[in-house]
Order: C-alpha cells, then structure tokens, then sequence
C-alpha cells in the first residue's frame, strides 16, 4: 500500500488552524518550487499583521529587512535553531533547515507575543525611530498569538524541519518552471514590496545570493533588468490607480513607490508612450 504525503502547505495549514501563529519558510535554494514543497506567497515572506504595520514607512522596512538578514545570516552560520526578538518586540522560532550539511532554507515560526507590556515599549521606542504609526501596531498585537510556552513553538520548528528533511532525502524534487528559483523569488519579493525602498543588492544579501549573479541572471531570463521590472510593475499599478481617477497624480505616484513626481512622469512615459495626463484623459 503506498503511502500519501502531505503537502508542505497543508501541513501549514493544519498547524497554524485556529491560532494566530505565522509560519515563513525562507528558500534559499529552490526547493519550494517542487510540488511537495510549494507553499503560498503569504508563507514565504512575514505577511503577519504587525509585520505588515511595521513596514509602512521606508525605514520601517529597512529595519525589517535588516533584522531578517541579521537572523538569516545568524542561522546559516550557526545551523541550528534560536529564539530571535524582533525590534518590535514579536519573538521567533527561527530553524535553519540542514540538508548534507548545507542550509537550504530557514523556517520562522512567529508573530508570538511572551510579554505584552515588554512588547508596547518595543512598539513604541521602534517607532520612533522609523515613523511608523505607533497606534497601528499596538492595534495589531490583537492578531498575534500570545504565547507562554515557548517550547510549544520550538516543537512546532523541529516538526517541519523533521518532514522536511525526511521528504527531501526519499523524494525527487521535481519543478515545472523553466525559471531559476531566484528569478521567482525575485518577482514574488517585487510584486509585493513595489511600493517599498527595495533593490537587487537588498534581495541579495536576504536570500544569500551573489548580487551580480542574480542581476545577470534575472535580466537573461526576464529580459529586463530589475529596475526595469521593478519600473513595469509600478507602472502598472498606477495605471490601475489613474482609471479610478480618484486621486491626485503625486499621491498615486508616492503610492506605488516614487517620491518624486517628475521622475515618475518620466518612467510613466517611457513605459506607456504619453504621460499620466494623457492616460487619465483617454481612459476617462
């Protein structure tokens, strides 16, 4: 009688049920594009409520991303499992998972809350060095899970980490995209962070990535460099915003990721053959 796998994103699904835990497995190497393995887009990135808040502003992000590189550079160092602290005070499970003694990804078990009260003083001296709305992420504690065991979550780490391993050691990964894993991670890191300070050298340094290699690569296969994709995609979602023609051209512009009005009048015409003006008027 053979015997059924679970999916890595109902397995997901099953441990996260009912709870406000966020699970963010960080691929480093690919192995999330086999079937098995693939997981959703909220599951590859920190998408939990408060982290969402936190990114709000541009050093918000920054801060961020520098905190999840620190603790992906931690893990790959040290190969095993350590309880991380974010600057807004939301503690993780981070669990590096080892394959032939090589890290092939990271698993976060997150968006857990020990102390509440530690927590808000996080919050709030966090925000005052990055701007972001105080009250909006004291607000978002409420999706956290609050956590007095944290051995419960660690548990949690070392049960992916165990069917993880065992499934990548007794099966063939097999993927149906012709794309190198990192391409992928690169247009899955700009369609939701388009509107953020991001860039190719950023990407790099959290994936573990050499940033000329990827630049190379993604303009090979994509045929675009990144900025230039990173241009198409905010574009693209101006022009979504210029057909609702409800808001003025400098706020869509700030919307989706430029803080100067005139250069995005520039990028717009370059991608679309006439200005913002122009595009509201035949679309009006």
């Amino acid at each position: 009688m053979g015997i059924t796998i679970v999916p890595l994103k109902e397995l997901i699904a099953e441990i996260t049920n009912g709870t406000n835990i966020h699970i963010c497995i960080h691929d480093i190497s690919g192995f999330t594009a086999g079937d098995i393995f693939r997981i959703d887009m909220k599951n590859k990135i920190h998408s939990a409520k408060i982290c969402d808040a936190s990114k709000t502003t541009d050093k918000g992000m920054k801060l961020c991303l520098t905190c999840k590189m620190l603790a992906n550079n931690k893990a790959i160092q040290s190969k095993q499992m350590f309880i991380g602290i974010c600057p807004s005070g939301i503690t993780e499970v981070v669990q590096p998972i080892v394959i032939n003694s090589n890290v092939i990804g990271i698993i976060y078990v997150g968006n857990l809350v020990s102390d509440k009260n530690n927590t808000v003083r996080k919050i709030k001296n966090t925000c005052r060095l990055t701007n972001a709305d105080e009250n909006q992420l004291i607000s978002a504690l409420e999706a956290s899970q609050y956590c007095c065991d944290i051995e419960r979550f660690k548990n949690i780490a070392g049960l992916i980490y165990s069917y993880i391993s065992l499934i990548y050691n007794k099966c063939n990964i097999i993927t149906d995209s012709e794309t190198h894993w990192a391409v992928s991670a690169v247009r899955d890191y700009i369609m939701v962070y388009y509107n953020k300070d991001i860039s190719i050298s950023k990407f790099a340094k959290l994936y573990y990535i050499n940033e000329k290699y990827i630049g190379r690569l993604f303009k090979k296969q994509m045929n675009m460099s990144f900025n230039q994709y990173l241009n198409h995609i905010r574009i693209e979602n101006a022009c979504n915003l210029l057909k609702q023609n409800s808001s003025k051209i400098i706020d869509i512009a700030y919307d989706v990721g430029y803080n100067n009005v005139t250069y995005f009048n520039r990028i717009f015409k370059e991608n679309k053959g006439m200005t913002p003006i122009e595009y509201i008027n035949r679309f009006s």
